[in-house]
C-alpha cells in the first residue's frame, strides 16, 4: 500500500536594515510499494538582502526565485536506480544553507547491479552514473558518465573506486569547459559503537585551478571520523588537504611541482545536556598557500591565507512542538565578523 508523506518549509530571516529573505515550499515523499519511491520539492524566495560588491548583505530590489527537485528511486534483489531532475533559477536564495549553487539544471542517472556475494566480498556492485548540469543559458557545467566499483566487507566497511574519463567540468561562468579525468577511492567503516563512522577519500588525477580557469594535476585527501564516547555526547571531524600541481604543458624549470596547498579542519560537537536541552559547537580553520611564481606575472595573489571561525548555539525545547535557539558565531577573515540570532521553530503534529 502506498504511503503519502506532505511536509512545508517556511523560513524569514530579517537583517533589520540590510534587508530579508523568506523561503516557502513543500515536501512531498511517496513510497509507491517496497521498491519504489517518488520524492519532490518546491520552493519560493523571496530577497531583498543582496550582496555589494563587498560581499556585504545590503537592502537592494526584491528577487524572486524558485527550486524545483523530483527523484525516483527503485530497488530490486540485483538492481538499485536512483534519477532525479533539479532546476534552481538564478535569483533564488535561501539563507538557512539548503543551496550553495544557484542558475542551474540537473539531470542525474545512477543504475546499480548486485552481483551478491564473491569470496571474500559480502557483496560487489557494479555502479554507472551520469550527470548533465547546465547554466540558465544552458552552457555545459558538467556533463558525463562514470563506472565504479563498489565492494562490501566485513565491519560495515566498505571501499568504492571511481573512474572518470574526460569528463566536461566549467567552474566559471563563460569560462573553458575542460576535458578531465581521474580517479576517486572511497573507504567508508563503522569499527565500533564510539567510533561509528570513518572514512577516507583519495582523488588523483586531473583538476582545475579556479583563479586561472586552467587544467592541471593534483590530488585530494579527505577523512571524516564522527566519535560518539558517550550517548549523550558526539564528535564529529572533518579534515581536507588538496594539493593543484602545474601540468607538463605548464611546468617552470625553477619550480615545476606544487602552485597551491589548500587544507581544512573542523570538529563539530553536540551535547546533550537534557533531554530538553541541547548544546553545539562548531570550530573551523582553513589554510591556503600558493606559488605566485607559477602564474602569470600580472596576476596578484596573496602567498599565505588563512581563515578561523566557530559558532555556538543552544536549544531549549519548551514543549514537544516548540523549540527556542540562541546562537553566536565568529570569522576571521580580511575583516572579523561577528552574528547572533533568536531562532523559534514550531512542528505541526
Amino acid at each position: 500500500m502506498a504511503d503519502l508523506k506532505i511536509g512545508a518549509l517556511f523560513s524569514d530571516r530579517d537583517y533589520l536594515e540590510r534587508g530579508y529573505n523568506r523561503v516557502v515550499g513543500q515536501d512531498v515523499n511517496w513510497q509507491w510499494n517496497q521498491y519504489i519511491s517518488i520524492r519532490a520539492h518546491w520552493l519560493h524566495s523571496q530577497t531583498t538582502a543582496r550582496a555589494n560588491s563587498q560581499g556585504e548583505l545590503e537592502r537592494q530590489q526584491e528577487l524572486h526565485g524558485s527550486a524545483q527537485r523530483i527523484e525516483y528511486m527503485f530497488r530490486s534483489k540485483r538492481w538499485e536506480g536512483t534519477f532525479y531532475s533539479e532546476r534552481v533559477s538564478p535569483d533564488f536564495r535561501a539563507d538557512n544553507g539548503f543551496f550553495g549553487q544557484v542558475g542551474y539544471l540537473t539531470e542525474f542517472a545512477q543504475l546499480t547491479h548486485k552481483l551478491g556475494r564473491l569470496g571474500f566480498l559480502n557483496e560487489l556492485n557494479i555502479i554507472v552514473s551520469n550527470q548533465d548540469s547546465r547554466d540558465w543559458q544552458g552552457n555545459i557545467l558538467r556533463h558525463g558518465m562514470r563506472p565504479a566499483l563498489k565492494l562490501e566487507l566485513g565491519r560495515d566497511t566498505s571501499v568504492n573506486l571511481e573512474m572518470a574519463s574526460n569528463e566536461q567540468q566549467r567552474v566559471v561562468s563563460g569560462g573553458q569547459l575542460h576535458a578531465l579525468s581521474f580517479v576517486s577511492l572511497l573507504i567508508n567503516s563503522a569499527p565500533s559503537n564510539w567510533l561509528p563512522q570513518a572514512s577516507a577519500r583519495l582523488n588523483v588525477g586531473d583538476k582545475i585551478d579556479p583563479s586561472v580557469d586552467q587544467k592541471v594535476k593534483g590530488n585530494t585527501l579527505e577523512l571524516k571520523l564522527a566519535m560518539k564516547p558517550q550517548r549523550q555526547f558526539d564528535l564529529k571531524v572533518y579534515w581536507l588537504k588538496e594539493w593543484l600541481k602545474n601540468s607538463y604543458a605548464l611546468q617552470n624549470t625553477d619550480n615545476h611541482w606544487q602552485r597551491t596547498s589548500d587544507s581544512a579542519l573542523q570538529m563539530q560537537a553536540n551535547w546533550e545536556i537534557d533531554p530538553s536541552l541541547n548544546l553545539r559547537v562548531v570550530l573551523s580553520r582553513g589554510k591556503a598557500t600558493r606559488n605566485p611564481a607559477l602564474y602569470e606575472h600580472n596576476l596578484e595573489l596573496m602567498a599565505f591565507d588563512d581563515s578561523l571561525s566557530n559558532a555556538f548555539s543552544i536549544k531549549k525545547s519548551l514543549t514537544s512542538a516548540f523549540d527556542v535557539t540562541l546562537g553566536v558565531s565568529r570569522a576571521r577573515l580580511q575583516t572579523g565578523k561577528n552574528d547572533a540570532y533568536l531562532r523559534f521553530q514550531w512542528r505541526l503534529e
